[in-house]
């Protein structure tokens, strides 16, 4: 199982192996050699005695043993670090004398003898900690043979760490592979190879590199397109699969490329998932369980990094990855071309014949010897190694042509777009035009109402506000329009002031009631005027009375003598007119003092003032004589140094008691 994963991880890499490993077996064949190359590479004797004699032309091997190939680690039995290696080779005339080239692959340090003669040192043997080992990777060693007949290859051979490669990276080759071929055909045959080899890997790994960056790039732009997230890393994990044995071919150091090639497992279960994601996302609106099988397995195969898991157990969860991802990018693509979905036969033939090719590759190596079934000395094996490499490239050329057929599409339909959004803006700049035109007159013809309601609106308000202001005080009037009511207020100094018409009971039953109202209506106008001229605020009328107020809602200092001169003013009125036929005489009272006032009710309401003041008020009123300004001690007081005023002594007053009263002369 883990060997089959191994041809699966490594494809294209073998592929290039077995070119080399197959140009060389061919050349030792055209040699005449007595032993064809595979065989160097088993059938040796082996002891881990070491001692320098094992190196010997002549020397008795009997007891060494016998091994049909060079170290294979098991679990049962790991190499110990340290054992020499005897082989016999006969060499016909045909080849004494030619340079020969010796090749080997290895993990640990060797030093390898020819007839007893020491003809390369490959790393250091010195002891578990201070050997250095060396990986030439097949690079040839020249020498040559002059005696035909029976020759001794003898390897000393170091790789203390056999047993750690075994444990951490399940690497199961503790010694190493060797061939030899025709110096001159070798040579050129491994560097042709090498730079062949070198050339793949740089193109594969720049492809699909590429491939990463720029679909990265679409996402990046474009991040509710996850494809292309899952299609760069599936490339980028590529990408890395190439670079990975390209890296390890140039350095020899044996454990540096045992810790690169441990990451390739976990990088093919990364691309596994993201190619079912991929697919997925491109292809599938509802994720299957297949979909979260293959989820759960690559989450549980890359936390496997993190513990110690049997090689086994491994192989067998990673082989069974690759089935499910495999079925299920066939199953999706398949149903996604029945179903005619866009691009699904562009992008599906690259993925899809790379899927197949896959899936067959694995079914079949389980019945066929995996090293025949990729060998490239067969038609068989090269029409197949043909094939890998056409799957393996169909996935990014199906992709840039998928890319390039989505681009067409998008201009082609922009295009179309373009050209129906212009006569659309034709038509509807012509039928923006004419909407404007229409709300422009509409605009007019509103304005024009709105401006003609607005002066309605004013008139009737100015109306409504000269009404109320008739009613009320302006600060009273405006602080009810604004909070929708009035406190009631104290104010300590104001002037009072009261009028009544004498004898009116009588006079008026001699008139009829229309003559009677417009005769107060008359006089009272005359007292509006006179009371708006000094400053007063008129308060009410009841009946024949007229009751008004100085200092109040905004104070003055000299409200007692503003009011003094209105009700002088008044008086004279009154008089001018009786002289001229008039029907009524006047009383006037003042008091000065403290009043509260307010608003009363909710309906009709009223604003009034209340207060020892204006009860007062009345009292000098009813206590004075017609065509007389009866005024209070109290005002008296405020208006002397103003006003000549005749004393009348103390007056019995209703409720009050006496009180000093002045009459304004």
């Amino acid at each position: 199982m883990y060997q089959l994963l191994r041809f699966t991880f490594f494809l294209l890499l073998t592929f290039i192996s077995n070119s080399i490993w197959g140009q060389s077996s061919r050349i030792v064949t055209h040699l005449n050699t007595k032993n064809p190359e595979k065989e160097i590479s088993d059938s040796w004797y082996y002891s881990e005695t070491d001692q320098p004699s094992n190196a010997a032309k002549i020397f008795n091997d009997s007891t060494w043993v016998y091994r049909s190939s060079l170290l294979k680690n098991t679990k049962d039995s790991i190499f110990k670090g340290l054992a020499w290696f005897r082989k016999y080779i006969h060499l016909d005339s045909s080849l004494t004398g030619l340079p020969l080239a010796l090749m080997i692959n290895q993990n640990g340090a060797s030093e390898i003898y020819i007839d007893g003669k020491l003809i390369y040192n490959l790393g250091r043997i010195d002891g578990p900690n201070k050997s250095l080992y060396k990986d030439p990777q097949k690079l040839p060693i020249i020498f040559s043979i002059r005696d035909t007949g029976t020759h001794t290859i003898a390897i000393r051979y170091a790789n203390y760490n056999a047993k750690a490669h075994y444990e951490e990276y399940r690497n199961s080759r503790s010694g190493f592979e060797i061939s030899i071929a025709n110096a001159n055909i070798a040579v050129e045959g491994r560097n042709a190879t090498v730079i062949t080899l070198s050339l793949i890997l740089l193109l594969m790994c720049f492809i699909f590199i590429i491939l990463s960056l720029l679909h990265f790039l679409l996402y990046i732009f474009f991040r509710e397109s996850k494809s292309n997230l899952y299609f760069s890393i599936f490339s980028f994990c590529l990408g890395l699969a190439f670079f990975i044995p390209y890296f390890t071919s140039l350095n020899p150091d044996p454990d540096l490329q045992l810790q690169f090639t441990a990451l390739t497992p976990y990088i093919f279960v990364v691309s596994c998932l993201s190619l079912s994601r991929f697919i997925n996302e491109l292809f599938s609106s509802k994720k299957s369980w297949r979909y979260w099988t293959i989820n759960c397995l690559s989450l549980g195969l890359i936390a496997s990094a993190f513990f110690d898991f049997y090689n086994i157990v491994f192989s067998i969860a990673t082989f069974v990855l690759i089935v499910f991802v495999l079925l299920e990018v066939i199953v999706l693509i398949i149903r996604a071309i029945i179903k005619k979905t866009k691009g699904a036969r562009i992008v599906g033939f690259g993925i899809l014949f790379f899927a197949l090719l896959l899936l067959s590759l694995l079914f079949t190596t389980i019945v066929i010897d995996g090293d025949y079934f990729i060998n490239d000395s067969t038609p068989q094996g090269q029409l197949l190694l043909v094939l890998i490499a056409f799957a393996i490239l169909s996935i990014p050329l199906s992709l840039s042509v998928y890319l390039a057929w989505k681009f067409a599409s998008i201009n082609r339909d922009l295009s179309k777009q373009v050209i129906e959004i212009k006569v659309l803006s034709e038509k509807n700049l012509q039928q923006e035009q004419e909407k404007q035109l229409l709300i422009i007159n509409q605009n007019k013809t509103l304005e024009e109402k709105v401006l003609e309601r607005t002066e309605q609106l004013q008139s009737e308000k100015k109306k409504s506000d000269d009404l109320l202001l008739n009613i009320l005080p302006g600060e009273i009037a405006e602080e009810l329009k604004t909070f929708g009511k009035s406190e009631a207020r104290l104010y300590n100094n104001v002037s009072v002031l009261f009028t009544d018409f004498v004898n009116f009971t009588g006079i008026s039953e001699k008139l009829s009631p229309t003559v009677l109202v417009e005769q107060i209506d008359f006089y009272f106008k005359a007292f509006d005027d006179i009371i708006g001229k000094y400053g007063l605020e008129k308060i009410k009328t009841i009946g024949d009375a007229y009751l008004a107020v100085c200092g109040m809602p905004n104070e003055a200092e000299q409200h007692a003598i503003q009011t003094v001169r209105a009700a002088k003013e008044m008086n004279e009125f009154v008089r001018n007119k009786k002289s001229e036929g008039g029907l009524f005489d006047v009383r006037i009272g003042i008091h000065s003092g403290p009043v509260v006032a307010g608003i009363v009710g909710v309906k009709k309401f009223a604003y009034d003032i209340w207060g020892d003041t204006v009860n007062m008020a009345n009292r000098m009123e009813s206590s004075g004589e017609s065509g007389r300004v009866n005024i209070s001690g109290t005002t008296y007081e405020l208006v002397k140094e103003h006003f000549d005023c005749e004393y009348r002594g103390k007056i019995e007053v209703k409720s009050k008691g006496t009180t000093d009263m002045y009459f304004v002369n």
